[in-house]
C-alpha cells in the first residue's frame, strides 16, 4: 500500500473541518453585508420619495401630481444619489461573492464526504485481505477531480477592473486569504456603517484596499503612515481584515 496516496486523502480530512467553518464564517459576514447594503438602499429610496412628494408650488399644489411624474424624479434622483448608487453596487458584489461561497462551501463538503468514503472503503478492503484491489481503488480515486488535491483546491477568481486589486478571492484550501504587513496610506469612512477603507502599500509597492470594522477599523485610522499586520480574507475590490495590529 503507497502511503503517500492515503496521507493526502487524511491531511484533507484533518483539515475540511476548520476550512469548511471558514467558509460558513464568511458566508455568514458576507450576507450580513448584504442585509446592510439593502437598508441603506430601502432607507434612501424611502426618504427620496418623501422629498419628491413633499415639493409644492408657491400655490401649494403639487410639483408632481402624477404617480408617473412621482416615479420619474424619484429615478432620476436615485441615479445621482451617491449613498444609493454605493449600496447598490456594494450589494451586488456580495451577492456574486455569496454565490461564490455557496459553489466552494458545497464543493468543499463534497470533497469531505467523498474522501470519508473513501477511507472506509479502502480499510474494508485491506480488512478483507484485498489490499492491491484498495491500492488499485486510491490510485483511481486520486487521479480524478474529486480525489485530485490540486483540483480541490482550485481559487475561485473574479473579474477586476484595478490591475492593482487581487484578483484571487480565494480557495478551499485557504478561503480565510492570509496575513501581510502593509503601510497604511489612508484611511476613512466607507459607505458601510461602522466600515473603515484604508488605502494601503505592500512591500513590493503595490497598492490594496483593506476594510475593517470596529476597533480594527479605528486601528487603521490611527495607523495613517504606519504599518500594520493584518489577517484577512480576499474580496473583490481588496481585502476584509478580520485582525489588525501595529507591526512589529
Amino acid at each position: 500500500m503507497n502511503i503517500n496516496l492515503l496521507s493526502g486523502i487524511i491531511e484533507r480530512l484533518l483539515t475540511g473541518p476548520d476550512r469548511i467553518a471558514a467558509l460558513i464564517s464568511e458566508r455568514a459576514d458576507v450576507s450580513n453585508a448584504i442585509n446592510s447594503f439593502l437598508d441603506i438602499i430601502q432607507e434612501r429610496e424611502v426618504s427620496i420619495s418623501g422629498i419628491v412628494a413633499d415639493r409644492r408650488k408657491q400655490d401649494g399644489s403639487s410639483v408632481f401630481p402624477l404617480a408617473a411624474l412621482r416615479q420619474a424624479e424619484i429615478c432620476r434622483m436615485l441615479k445621482t444619489d451617491t449613498s444609493y448608487q454605493q449600496a447598490k453596487n456594494g450589494a451586488s458584489e456580495a451577492q456574486c461573492r455569496l454565490q461564490q461561497l455557496d459553489a466552494a462551501l458545497e464543493k468543499a463538503t463534497r470533497q469531505n464526504d467523498s474522501d470519508n468514503n473513501m477511507v472506509a472503503l479502502v480499510t474494508a478492503l485491506i480488512s478483507s485481505g484485498r489490499g492491491n484491489v484498495a491500492e488499485d481503488t486510491l490510485k483511481a480515486y486520486c487521479q480524478c477531480p474529486v480525489g485530485n488535491a490540486e483540483n480541490a483546491a482550485t481559487p475561485i477568481v473574479v473579474e477586476s477592473s484595478n490591475a492593482n486589486q487581487p484578483s484571487v478571492v480565494g480557495s478551499e484550501q485557504n478561503p480565510q486569504g492570509g496575513t501581510a504587513i502593509v503601510k497604511v496610506l489612508e484611511a476613512r469612512t466607507s459607505n458601510a456603517s461602522g466600515t473603515i477603507r484604508a488605502f494601503c502599500e505592500m512591500p513590493d509597492g503595490s497598492k490594496v484596499a483593506i476594510y475593517a470594522k470596529n476597533g480594527y477599523g479605528q486601528l487603521l485610522q490611527k495607523s495613517q503612515g504606519n504599518s500594520v499586520k493584518v489577517e484577512y480574507n480576499v474580496v473583490k475590490k481588496g481585502w476584509f481584515a478580520y485582525k489588525v495590529e501595529p507591526a512589529a
